[in-house]
Order: structure tokens, then sequence, then C-alpha cells
């Protein structure tokens, strides 16, 4: 931060007295725009964003309050409160906007974006079924990621690109420049889509997760035949339930790219492990689980997306014994890609295969979701291999594995 800030002829001052504290100052060289630099839209595009934004209809979707009831909860939903809180007072104040903050959304009024302060997709569904139970266009929805990481990894997943409304994201913090100038994209993005008319918008038994460019003759079939955001009977399970105070958000550091940087494999004990499939549609991190399944001679297959994953699984002559899923794919996501492959196996009666989630997403819906989806255990990107080789010795239903230990030691 000094360098940093010496290189633009700032300084930062530190003054500390004993019993009192220290106070850390930050002084940054900045040059005062002009009056007729403040008026121009291409210097400051704020005014010209605020007049477009006003008598628009914007909602902060907070999502189910029971989420959060359980005792281990309430720091986290304090947390969330706190910046709901602040979200709104720079809608209102500082935006101008009309701006009314929810748990619930039947559809029946006249809202135009959904602002979700986390990162749900359950949200998210909520959000399109409502609409189309009410024969109305689908607000635009903004997800708010914690950091660079989770942002580009949602910008890939197949429920984000889908053509069922329009999602955008954006990182913290959720200054007022920002939220301007993206509520306005969204605005327009809006205004540019037709109004509802039956047979057109998806009817809410029909939630598709894949962007239309994508879709084949057999995806079409696949979605008659399931609907692809329903829940697996959790029965299956061989170990207990996590609380949500195990999927907690973690606290993380930003990481400069959405890929894991190279790391050194070391040899060590060999998992017992006759058949793994990896599922990533990134080729970078598919070469690195690779390399690491060859250091350790374990037989392994590749899938690029979630479809293609369920349709090994269904066609392989061996049985896979883990799964290393990725979470956002084109195509098929990988919750709904591990809810019909543990829908599969109930129906076949088979013996339920280890499902590994690995993913940029780190918030706590996101863990729950992957858990409601029928995934074993869960590790945040950039993979710790160490980690990952205790969850596949563990085996399904391993005492300590991803879910409950994922941030121990």
């Amino acid at each position: 931060m000094k360098r940093i800030l010496e290189d633009v002829g700032g300084q930062i001052v530190v003054h500390s007295e004993p019993s009192k504290g220290t106070n850390i100052t930050l002084r940054l060289p900045l040059e005062r725009i002009t009056e007729q630099e403040a008026s121009d839209p291409k210097t400051n595009p704020l005014p010209t964003t605020m007049s477009e934004l006003k008598d628009r209809k914007v909602c902060v979707y907070v999502g189910n309050p029971e989420t959060y009831d359980a005792p281990e909860q309430m720091v986290h939903r304090k947390l969330v409160d706190r910046y709901v809180e602040a979200l709104c007072s720079t809608l209102s104040q500082v935006l101008k906007s009309e701006i009314r903050c929810i748990s619930t959304w039947d559809g029946m009024d006249d809202t135009e974006v959904m602002i979700c302060p986390e990162v749900s997709f359950e949200s998210l569904q909520a959000i399109r079924s409502s609409a189309a139970k009410a024969e109305r266009k689908c607000p635009a929805t903004i997800l708010i990621a914690m950091d660079v990481l989770e942002a580009e990894t949602l910008r890939s997943d197949a429920r984000i690109t889908s053509k069922e409304s329009i999602v955008e994201t954006m990182t913290q913090p959720a200054g007022h420049n920002k939220l301007a100038i993206l509520l306005q994209q969204c605005l327009q993005q809006y205004d540019a889509v037709p109004n509802y008319e039956a047979g057109i918008t998806a009817a809410p038994s029909d939630h598709t997760s894949h962007s239309t460019e994508h879709r084949s003759g057999k995806l079409k079939e696949l979605e008659a035949q399931v609907s692809l955001y329903s829940l697996p009977p959790l029965v299956i399970r061989t170990k207990p339930e996590p609380t949500l105070k195990d999927m907690a958000v973690p606290v993380i550091t930003a990481q400069a790219s959405s890929d894991p940087t190279p790391v050194e494999i070391k040899d060590s004990a060999v998992p017992v492990t006759k058949q793994a499939l990896i599922v990533d549609d990134n080729a970078i991190n598919r070469r690195l689980l690779s390399a690491w399944m060859k250091r350790h001679k374990l037989p392994f297959k590749e899938a690029n997306d979630g479809l293609q994953a369920l349709n090994a699984y269904k066609s392989a002559d061996r049985k896979y014994d883990v799964l290393l899923m990725d979470i956002s794919m084109p195509v098929m996501d990988g919750m709904t890609s591990t809810r019909l492959i543990r829908e599969y196996e109930m129906d076949n009666n088979l013996t339920p295969s280890h499902i590994i989630a690995l993913t940029g997403l780190t918030s706590a819906s996101a863990k729950l979701e992957a858990w409601t989806s029928g995934v074993d255990d869960f590790l945040t990107k950039p993979v710790d291999f160490k980690k990952l080789e205790q969850l596949m010795e563990a085996g399904r239903g391993g005492e300590g594995t991803g879910f409950l230990k994922e941030q121990g030691s």
C-alpha cells in the first residue's frame, strides 16, 4: 500500500498513542474537475444515470429469513442486515431511487430490477417462478458477489446465461457509481425485452438452466422428463446434515484470476479410487486435476460440462467412484447435473458415488444449495490438493470431510 501511494505522489501517515490506539491516514493527490467537466456525461455519467433511474421500481430481495433461524447463523444474519441497510441507504439517499426491501415476491407488482445482496440461485429461481406464475416479464436481477473470483465464476454458469431472465453480477463494495451504471444497463436490457406472452416465457415447471444457444434435442427431451430444479430425496446420505454454521461464508483473500495457479504436487498415499470423473469447463483446471490423478496413478475421464458428465455417468461401463464437479458451467451447471445423477442412482438402485464440488463460489447460500443438490463435499478454488486427497481417502460419508471441515486443519 505504501509503495502504491508513493508511486502516485501520495503518502501514508501512522500515528499511535499508548492506551488510545492508532490512526492511519492516507493522503492521495487528486485533481479537482472543472464545472464543465462535471457536466460532461463522458466524464461524470452519474447525473444522467440518476435521471434515468427516476420513477423506476427497484427492490432488494433478501430471501427467506428462516434460512438464518439457527442460533449459530445469527451473526451472519446481522452482517447481511447491516449490508442491506447500507445498500438501501445508497439507493434511496444517493441515487434517489424508489427502493423496497422484501423477503418474498409474488410477481403482482411492477418491480423492474431485483438486487440480491448475496449470491443465491434459490432466490433467482424464486423470482423467475413468481414472474412466470403472474404471467409478467421477469425483472432483471443483480447478484452481488463477494469478490472478483466469485463474480467470474458466476458469469459462466448456465443459470446466469439462461435466456429465462436478465442477470448481471457485480462485486462488493457496491458503491453508488457502480450501482447506478449497472442499474442503468439492467433497465435498458429490461426495456428491450418484450412483454410477457403465454407460450413464450418459460412456464413455472419448465425452469431450464441452459443457454438457448447450447440446447440440443436430447436436452429438450431431458427437460420434459424431469424438472431440473427439483431436489432429490436426502435419504441417500450416509453422513449427518451439516449445520448452517458449518456452511458460513469463510474469510478469503481475493484472487487475481478465476483460474487456480499451478501448485507443486507431492507424492503421498494413493486414495483408493477405481474410476474418477473430472467435470470442469476450464481446460487449465482439468489439466491440473489430471496431473494430480496421473501422479497418484488413478484412472479418470473428463467432461466439459454437467450434461456431458450426466451422459458419461449413465453410459459408463465401469462405475465412477468419485466425481470432481465444477459448479458453474455452460450448457448444464454442476448442481443440476448432481441432482439428475442422484435421481438416476435412486431410480436404478445404484450405490451413490462420492461427488466433490470444486468451485469459486464461496457464499453460504451456494454451499447450502450444493448440499441440497446431493453434493457430498465442497472445496473452494484454487484447489487444495492435500484436502482433496483427504476427502478421497475418507470416501463418501467419511468423518471430517468437505462441508464439515473445509476450513479446518
